[in-house]
């Protein structure tokens, strides 16, 4: 026999999913309220513009451990002058991680996360890991209200946000696709790489992460470890021909994360059949460090670690 209670709720989950989803055009309002740590001073405190999203998306895949994920969310696009606020449409931070594909569309992508009840977190520029922001509110009908951070190490500009309905008509989403990976290149025709950091106050070799730049075409590329091989060496990579920058802007201090005011950089352009070894010096008891979630005050790691 049919329980009549479960009938009920099989007949209204979906009726209930359905008066949530953000599928639609909506109107959008931000305010800031607090500017963040970095980047210029806003020239406005409130901007207006449009945001629209798909119909619900599913992406799957297989984990490392041979289980398979699928993700649920609303794609879409958002017409927001967020320059008012960052003086560029992503916000500035102390580094940023950029998931490919990235085109000129994506500083204009925005997706929605499944609702839990009718709460709905809202994610502008997805596709970065520092310098989006991401809105957190509650959906009621047509209106969602609640607050945003833009996500940072530390100190980001936060505010408030209203979106009103205007259509329930979905905007067409497609991501443009991956780009193709290039094909491999003869030992002869490669850069060879590696690249170590060393404590130049202690002469000692540390366990870090850089990041690789590329000019042309540009690209910024993120993380590569050092201090896994002898003479605190990372393993070797290799590139195509051409000019590149190594960047090491964090490292750890006792066991907090340490961002680098400046970072350390190292220039370089090789040409086919080069073998290009870099070592990065910083003496990580004195360099000026930024303020981050474990550092809020930028003290010096010394100082740093007496808290």
């Amino acid at each position: 026999m049919r329980c009549p209670i479960l009938t009920f709720l099989f007949i209204t989950l979906p009726l209930h999913l359905g008066a949530q989803v953000p599928t639609g055009r909506w109107s959008l309002e931000l305010w800031m309220d607090s500017a963040g740590a970095i980047g210029p001073r806003p020239a406005a405190r409130y901007v207006r513009g449009q945001i629209g999203f798909d119909t619900l998306h599913a992406d799957t895949g297989t984990a490392s451990n041979g289980r398979t994920w699928t993700r649920q969310y609303w794609p879409g696009r958002f017409a927001v002058d967020l320059k008012q606020f960052f003086g560029a449409q992503i916000g500035h931070d102390v580094s940023t991680t950029v998931v490919a594909p990235f085109d000129s569309t994506s500083s204009t992508e925005v997706e929605a996360d499944y609702p839990i009840g009718d709460s709905i977190a809202v994610n502008f520029v997805p596709r970065v890991s520092h310098g989006g922001i991401t809105a957190s509110g509650r959906i009621r009908g047509d209106t969602i209200l609640g607050n945003w951070y833009m996500r940072a190490y530390c100190c980001g500009a936060v505010g408030h946000f209203r979106m009103v309905r205007f259509s329930h008509a979905p905007v067409f989403f497609r991501r443009p696709p991956p780009p193709p990976l290039p094909p491999p290149l003869a030992l002869d025709r490669r850069v060879e790489v590696r690249v170590r950091a060393r404590d130049s106050g202690t002469g000692k070799f540390f366990a870090a992460q850089h990041s690789l730049i590329r000019f042309n075409p540009s690209s910024s590329t993120c993380c590569y470890s050092t201090g896994t091989q002898p003479e605190g060496w990372g393993v070797y990579f290799w590139l195509p021909p051409g000019r590149y920058q190594i960047e090491l802007s964090r490292f750890d201090c006792g066991g907090r994360f340490a961002s680098l005011r400046q970072p350390a950089v190292h220039e370089f352009t090789a040409a086919a059949g080069e073998t290009v070894e870099v070592t990065l010096e910083v003496n990580r008891d004195t360099v000026p460090l930024s303020p981050t979630y474990d550092n809020r005050d930028g003290l010096r790691c010394r100082d740093l670690k007496r808290h």
